[in-house]
């Protein structure tokens, strides 16, 4: 079979039709250009189609691999006639091409490029285009461009939102944060989340923090944030589905594990996966709702994914639809005239193939075994298309006049209407301000026109622009983006009322109430700590009610708002009330200061027993602070998850707190020092470096017939402990040992913890002959050949050293 028709069957037979009412076809492939290898898709309002190249892909260390290419369909028969390359540049990853400028993510850089000249090709100068660097790794990272920085995309408020991968954002050169070149201001972020920045490169910022490795970031009109991330390989993070709001915490890897009720949880579980590209649609020229719908691709399962939503309380819920099954998809995107791009790696492996070399895969034939190809193509980029509706027609806006310009805002496009808002800011004439906040005014127009409006007039005279949004935020139809915008910058927060805030959170709409919390937090409004803790003491939080996939984020936000506000006087003040305690001692236990500290230490020896058992428990939290990164560490695709810190460290009040949780352990009774003994051993404290007076943990859980789950995590860590003689620490061990090792089945619930000694002792060069004689024991056991499915399912969930032995 000839090449081309092979992989023209092989596309045939790993395809699935795309819905009714749509029309598949392939734009740019092999015949336009022979390795395409496309990380990522950005399309102009205009048709043209940028396509990042990475022959590298995510584990490469060649240099000159990149490039981004620029694709045309100059005859409108749905197919690239024209391929320029761009510019070339280093692990070109996602972008967003927007007012004439393509953003691009090109770790450890975000940069700008524009053609000036219209000659499709870049005018590249890296003093002027460099708007950030230290994120994460390019190919001078010992694993590559992988878990790095891997796309932007521009909101309607101005920001380039950065999705970021856990390799995180900080320059090892420098020992300090990521730095937006635009007014060298330096940001670190340890670990993956996302960070935004303003266009021009300063104003660097963390949005949202702790996620793993997201490739993506889906905007709305109303400035919701949406991505598909990567599973953990087998250790309970699986393909979570996020909506990012501002200070929320997806809890990975130090949360999500052992603190789940402390996390902005996802709006969905999808089990394994690779999430890559996502995209908001909201565009005319679409069959049905199709042109209002959440898109995230997935390169494990190779599929596009439609996901249909509604609100609840401040978050969403999300259901998931396939919209199309290929190979690998990589990336999502929409042009101004009703067009869709997808991007497919088909064909490309982690890295570089060689030139003409397909993926192929190993099989027997004739009993010997042989490399067959899977994919000759390296990569291409579908044109998905709606039959029978009439395309929106992008109108090119730096063509029209001043007036005309203004009316595209209410357009039904949002790529028209973002577009609109650039061209109106680089006119920069102040006259467009009326006409603009007229829009954002009017009761007529669709809410997306005037969240549109309001932003554009933020953006088109700043400060100037926030007495018209205060009264604009009585109107509670637009009230949310109204306090948005009014805190949304950090310099530009002159004449905006703390009072607005603080009223707005016994607003009707949680989405409002959100705002407010966010709104106080950027304002520094540390005397409103007391009004946000009493608003949250009457907000629903318990969702052991709630429906599937039902959240509230809420609670998070305030928690995380309080604790960044760091008024430790309001929390232990609003400890009084039990409708506010639990918010109070949540935001204490992220308050390292003094004040907290010791107030704290004071009401665990006076109070009720509840306040008493909520400031051991807070203690705990706060008896160690995270070890600084060195900008230099990863902690690998499957992290150290046991929480709350990654690498705890102790700091200047760990003493005092020492002292006064053995000091308050006494007055707790009987059932809260049990359970104030999980809380100790969950923060990975040293239980048995505590004098609890009139209990010897370590002795009473040695001497226990019957293991409650605090022996268990007691004896646990005594007998990891380093400090302690090995023969107690043994002993520990075959306290464990109540139920025959053997069995290893849902009936023995301490075979994990078992596993886990084992594990750490095999690398253990201290251990003695007894402690090896146990591991070699279980190692060669006859008995282990009956157990290989729950020691396979352990081995998915174990660290580093558990599965040495496994």
């Amino acid at each position: 079979m000839p090449r081309s028709s092979l992989a023209l069957f092989l596309f045939a037979a790993a395809a699935q039709a795309v819905p009714e009412g749509f029309v598949i076809r392939e734009f740019l492939g092999n015949a336009q250009e022979p390795e395409i290898y496309p990380t990522a898709v950005s399309a102009a309002a205009n048709g043209d189609v940028y396509v990042s190249s990475d022959k590298n892909g995510s584990l490469g260390h060649k240099p000159g691999m990149g490039r981004i290419l620029l694709a045309r369909d100059t005859k409108g028969a749905g197919v690239a006639d024209q391929v320029i390359e761009y510019t070339k540049v280093e692990s070109p990853r996602g972008g967003h091409f927007v007012g004439g400028v393509l953003y691009l993510v090109h770790p450890p850089f975000l940069s700008k490029f524009q053609d000036k000249n219209g000659d499709g090709k870049a005018d590249y100068n890296t003093e002027r285009t460099l708007l950030v660097d230290g994120l994460g790794g390019g190919i001078e990272h010992p694993r590559g461009a992988d878990h790095t920085t891997n796309g932007c995309r521009m909101g309607i408020d101005g920001w380039l939102y950065i999705a970021v991968g856990d390799f995180g954002a900080g320059l090892l050169r420098d020992k300090d944060g990521a730095i937006g070149l635009g007014d060298k201001k330096r940001v670190t972020l340890y670990g993956g989340g996302v960070m935004r920045v303003r266009p021009d490169g300063t104003e660097l910022e963390v949005y949202t923090e702790m996620t793993r490795n997201i490739c993506d970031i889906a905007i709305s009109p109303t400035l919701d944030l949406f991505s598909r991330d990567n599973t953990n390989d087998g250790k309970g993070w699986n393909t979570r589905f996020h909506h990012f709001t501002s200070l929320a915490n997806p809890g990975y890897p130090r949360l999500y594990k052992n603190f789940d009720d402390e996390i902005a949880h996802p709006l969905a579980d999808y089990g394994g996966g690779s999430g890559t590209g996502g995209l908001y649609l909201s565009e005319p020229g679409f069959p049905g709702d199709f042109g209002e719908s959440l898109f995230t691709c997935d390169w494990t399962t190779g599929t596009l994914h439609r996901h249909p939503i509604r609100r609840f309380e401040a978050t969403f819920v999300a259901q998931q639809e396939t919209f199309e099954k290929v190979p690998r998809a990589t990336d999502f995107d929409v042009d101004g005239n009703s067009r869709l791009f997808l991007t497919d790696w088909r064909g490309g492996g982690f890295k570089y193939l060689g030139e003409g070399k397909p993926l192929t895969k190993k099989v027997m034939k004739d009993g010997v075994e042989v490399e067959e190809p899977i994919f000759y193509p390296n990569g291409i980029v579908q044109l998905i298309t709606a039959k029978d509706v009439k395309p929106n027609v992008y109108v090119d806006v730096t063509k029209l006049s001043d007036t005309d310009l203004v009316k595209q805002l209410s357009s039904k496009s949002a790529v028209q209407r973002l577009e609109t808002q650039r061209q109106i800011i680089d006119r920069a004439k102040p006259e467009l301000a009326e006409p603009v906040l007229a829009i954002a005014q009017s009761g007529s127009e669709h809410l997306y026109s005037r969240v549109a409006a309001i932003f554009t007039y933020k953006q088109l005279i700043g400060a100037k622009a926030n007495a018209a949004l205060v009264v604009l935020a009585k109107d509670a139809a637009v009230r949310e983006f109204a306090l948005r915008a009014l805190a949304d910058r950090s310099t530009q927060l002159e004449g905006v009322p703390v009072q607005l805030f603080v009223d707005s959170l016994g607003d009707a709409d949680p989405r409002v109430r959100l705002q407010a919390i966010i709104g106080l937090q950027r304002l520094g409004a540390k005397d409103a700590a007391s009004a946000i803790l009493a608003a949250a003491g009457k907000w629903p939080a318990d969702e052991s009610k709630l429906a599937e996939g039902e959240h509230y984020r809420l609670p998070h936000t305030a928690i995380a708002a309080l604790a960044r506000l760091g008024n430790a006087k309001a929390c232990l003040a609003a400890l009084a009330d039990p409708a506010q305690r639990n918010v109070a001692f949540r935001a204490l236990q992220g308050i390292h200061s003094d004040e907290a500290v010791d107030g704290l230490i004071a009401l665990s020896l006076s109070g009720d027993d509840a306040v008493r058992f909520g400031a051991v428990s807070a203690l705990a939290r706060l008896y160690h602070v995270e070890k600084p990164w060195n900008y230099n560490d990863w902690w690998s695709t499957r992290p150290d998850d046991r929480g709350p810190y990654f690498e705890p460290v102790t700091w200047s009040a760990t003493e005092r707190i020492h002292k006064g949780i053995e000091a308050a352990y006494a007055k707790l009774p009987g059932k809260l020092r049990i359970a104030s003994l999980e809380i100790l051993a969950k923060n990975r404290i040293a239980i048995t470096d505590l004098k609890l007076e009139g209990l010897d943990p370590l002795r009473l859980a040695l001497a226990s017939q019957t293991l409650r789950p605090a022996d268990v995590l007691l004896l646990t860590d005594a007998a990891l402990q380093v400090k302690l003689p090995w023969k107690q620490r043994i002993d520990c061990f075959k306290a464990l040992h109540v139920i025959d090792i053997a069995t290893g089945d849902k009936g023995d619930p301490y075979f994990p913890s078992r596993l886990k000694i084992l594990g750490a002792w095999a690398k253990d060069a201290t251990a003695p002959g007894e402690a090896i004689q146990l591991v070699n024991e279980f190692i060669y056991d006859s008995e282990r050949f009956k157990q290989v499915g729950k020691l396979r399912s352990l081995a998915d969930g174990a660290d580093d050293a558990t599965s040495t032995i496994l």
